[in-house]
C-alpha cells in the first residue's frame, strides 16, 4: 500500500497558460497553505509513510513546505519534473536540459530522488533513456499492470521498475472541478471511498501494489480528507497490509527478484 501526494501547488496551473489566473493559482496555493499541513497531520496520526512528488521549482517556491515534509522523518520525496512541464511538448534536448536543471536544484538541497513521476503521467520518446542516463531506479507514471514490473526498452529490460498508477486511483478526476471537461470534479467522497476500498480489496487478494495518487490542493478539503482517513483505517483493520513509500516498495520488488534468480540458479546447479 503506497500513499503518494503530488505537491503541484501553483505549477500545475502555470503549466497551462490559459489557466494561470489569480483564481486558479489560489487553488494551488491552498494545497500548500491548508492541504499539506492537514495531510501531514493525518499521516502522523496513523504513523504512515508516504511519497511526495514535487517539481524542482517547488523547492524554491515553497521551501517551508519541503522542510515540513522532511522534518516528519518518514516520508520520501520523488521527482515530478522541473516546472510540471508536459514532456511530450519538448524536444529531446529541451527535456534533457529541464531534467538537469531540476536535479541540480534537488542536489543543492541534499536530495537525490530515485523515483520519477512524469507530470500528466506520460513519456516522450526520450523519457525512458533520460531516466536511465540520470540513474533513476523507479518510475510511477505508467499503467500496464497493478503489480510492479520492469519497463522494457526496445524489448529489452531497462533496469527501471514501474510502480504503476491508474486514473481510478487518483483524486484529481473525481474532485478537481474543470468546467471544460464534462463530468470531471465534485464527486461525493463517499462514492469515491467505495471505489477505492473495492480496488484495494481486489489488489490485496491478488497480491499487487495499491498506489493511491493524491494532491494536497484536492484531497485537503475536509470531506475528502475524512474519506481518506477512513480508507487508511479500513486498510489497517485488515492487519495484513504494508504501508510503504514507493521507494521501499520498489526495493522489496528488487529483493524478491534477486531471491527468485538465486533460487533458479541453485535449481540449475542441482539438476
Amino acid at each position: 500500500m503506497a500513499l503518494t501526494f503530488d505537491l503541484d501547488a501553483e505549477l500545475v496551473w502555470l503549466s497551462q497558460p490559459d489557466a494561470a489566473t489569480p483564481a486558479e493559482l489560489s487553488r494551488g496555493r491552498f494545497g500548500v497553505r491548508a492541504g499539506l499541513p492537514r495531510v501531514l497531520d493525518l499521516l502522523d496520526r496513523h504513523e504512515v509513510p508516504a511519497t511526495f512528488f514535487m517539481a524542482a521549482l517547488i523547492l524554491e517556491l515553497h521551501p517551508g513546505a519541503v522542510e515540513a515534509i522532511r522534518s516528519r522523518g518518514r516520508h520520501e520525496i520523488g521527482y515530478h519534473g522541473y516546472g510540471h512541464e508536459r514532456v511530450r511538448t519538448l524536444t529531446e534536448e529541451q527535456e534533457r536540459a529541464a531534467l538537469r536543471r531540476g536535479l541540480a536544484l534537488f542536489d543543492e538541497r541534499g536530495l537525490r530522488p530515485r523515483i520519477f513521476r512524469s507530470p500528466s503521467w506520460n513519456f516522450s520518446p526520450h523519457t525512458l533513456s533520460l531516466l536511465q542516463e540520470h540513474g533513476f531506479r523507479f518510475d510511477s507514471s505508467l499503467m500496464a499492470d497493478d503489480r510492479p514490473y520492469e519497463i522494457l526498452a526496445g524489448g529489452e529490460p531497462s533496469g527501471i521498475i514501474e510502480l504503476p498508477v491508474d486514473w481510478s486511483l487518483d483524486d484529481w478526476p473525481y474532485f478537481q472541478l474543470d468546467w471544460s471537461v464534462p463530468g470531471m470534479g465534485l464527486r461525493d467522497p463517499e462514492d469515491v471511498l467505495g471505489t477505492w476500498i473495492a480496488e484495494f480489496e481486489g489488489i490485496r487478494a491478488d497480491g499487487g501494489l495499491f498506489t493511491l495518487t493524491l494532491h494536497p490542493q484536492v484531497i485537503g478539503r475536509w470531506s475528502r480528507l475524512r474519506a481518506l482517513e477512513r480508507l487508511v483505517e479500513h486498510i489497517k483493520s485488515g492487519g495484513d497490509a504494508w504501508f510503504a513509500t514507493l521507494g521501499a516498495a520498489g526495493e522489496h520488488v528488487l529483493e524478491m527478484e534477486d531471491q527468485r534468480e538465486a533460487a533458479q540458479a541453485a535449481a540449475r546447479r542441482g539438476s
